[in-house]
Order: structure tokens, then C-alpha cells, then sequence
């Protein structure tokens, strides 16, 4: 092959190998439009605060009426929600945040919860975006469906994820199971408090524009919820390797 036709293969290949190399760095790199418009989202500090302070509020309602109350409601809405991750989450509760992660925010939209935040480690320096669906199959049982875990546009495998989540819930006491909803890994977390008579129960999560809202009741007399069951068994890791 004459030199020249060489020189240029050469010259294909490496521009090739570059055109790959930057596409997947792109890919890594990229930023989800919800999370840039919401770090861009320009809040006054003193609204910002207000609206921390309103979570905060929202929150210590809610525990007061699941305690004295036959049935309780609350809604959490997105704008406080981003507000108290931007005020307080690393300023007051940094030991419970993962090492690495920053600037949490999150995008509600009609029945999925999207979370982005920036991580680094000696691997990857980038943001991770989360697609949950949570909802309630039957009465205090929260199943959060994982529907997308992204390093960029780059889909996460959720076998380390799932084995962490899973040890970390059994650390704190929690009974979790993993199943699948259409082809989806499905957290379910059990939320009994081991037969105690009058227990609260949470029946139903609804999930709409902007807002999450949870109901229950202090008894489990109730025998259902509006949200369909649409899960099956998910074997267990080492039974599907």
C-alpha cells in the first residue's frame, strides 16, 4: 500500500478514536436540563430560607398528626423541598450525606421523583441523575421504583447500588425486599412496627406536578389502595447469577 493512502488510514483511525473519545466523555459529562435549570433558578436568599423553614414545618406537622391524629395528610412541594437541600442538608445533616455527593436537587413531575446531584470520586467526576416512582401496593408498604440511574446520559448498572441500598436499610433496622414492576428494580420497605396495636399506616402516595403527597391513618383497617400491584418476585442476586 503506497505511503500515503497509510499516512491517511492513520489519520481516519485516530480521528475516529478521538470522535469516540469525546462522545463518550460527552456522555458522562452531560448535564440534565432539570438540574441545570434548577441550580440556574435564581431565588432570593431570604425567600430560599422561608421556604426551608416551610419544609421543616411541613415535616414537624406531619409527625405531630401521624402521632395524635386518626388520619393525617401533608403535601411536600418542590420549590421547599430544593430549598431545604440547598439551605440545610449539607450545613446541618452532612454526616448522613454520601461521600462525594453535592448539591442535591430534585424535579417532580406527574407520578416520578427525578434527582440529580454532583459526584466525585477518584473515578468520576460528573452528575448523577435517579427516576423513582414510589407508591404504596398495600397499606405500609413503599415501594420506590428505579426507573433510570444516569452518569450523564450513561445508564449506572444497580447491582452495587441495590447490594448498598439494601445493607444500609438492614443497618438502620429496616425489612426490605427487592422485586421488578415492568422490568424495573422495585425497594420495598416494610414499615410494620412489629404487631403494636394503633400503628400508624400510610396508605397512599400520589405524586403530581411539583408536589408529593402522602395519606394514612392510624389503623390498618383500610384493605387497599388505588395503586395497582404490578410487581413480581425479583430473584435474589446470587439465585440469577
Amino acid at each position: 500500500m503506497p505511503r500515503g493512502k497509510i499516512m491517511i488510514a492513520v489519520v481516519v483511525l485516530l480521528g475516529v478514536l478521538c470522535a469516540g473519545g469525546a462522545g463518550v466523555y460527552w456522555s458522562l459529562k452531560h448535564v440534565p436540563d432539570f438540574y441545570q435549570q434548577a441550580l440556574a433558578e435564581k431565588v432570593d436568599p431570604v425567600v430560599r430560607k422561608a421556604a426551608a423553614k416551610k419544609f421543616v414545618q411541613t415535616t414537624l406537622r406531619l409527625v405531630d398528626r401521624i402521632q395524635h391524629e386518626d388520619a393525617w395528610s401533608e403535601e411536600f412541594r418542590q420549590a421547599q423541598i430544593n430549598s431545604w437541600l440547598a439551605e440545610e442538608l449539607h450545613q446541618k445533616y452532612e454526616e448522613v450525606v454520601p461521600p462525594g455527593v453535592t448539591e442535591p436537587r430534585v424535579q417532580i413531575t406527574e407520578g416520578s421523583v427525578l434527582i440529580g446531584f454532583r459526584y466525585e470520586d477518584e473515578n468520576f467526576q460528573g452528575v448523577v441523575s435517579v427516576r423513582l416512582r414510589p407508591w404504596v401496593p398495600e397499606p405500609n408498604r413503599l415501594a420506590i421504583e428505579v426507573e433510570s440511574v444516569k452518569a450523564g446520559v450513561v445508564p449506572i448498572p444497580l447491582q452495587d447500588v441495590i447490594d448498598e441500598v439494601t445493607d444500609t436499610f438492614k443497618t438502620e433496622g429496616w425489612h426490605v425486599e427487592w422485586q421488578q414492576a415492568d422490568g424495573n428494580d422495585v425497594l420495598i420497605v416494610h414499615l410494620d412496627s412489629g404487631g403494636i396495636e394503633d400503628q400508624p399506616t400510610l396508605e397512599r402516595i400520589d405524586v403530581v406536578e411539583g408536589a408529593v403527597r402522602i395519606f394514612g391513618r392510624r389503623s390498618s383497617s383500610s384493605t387497599g389502595t388505588d395503586s395497582p400491584m404490578r410487581m413480581s418476585v425479583l430473584p435474589s442476586h446470587s439465585e440469577a447469577e
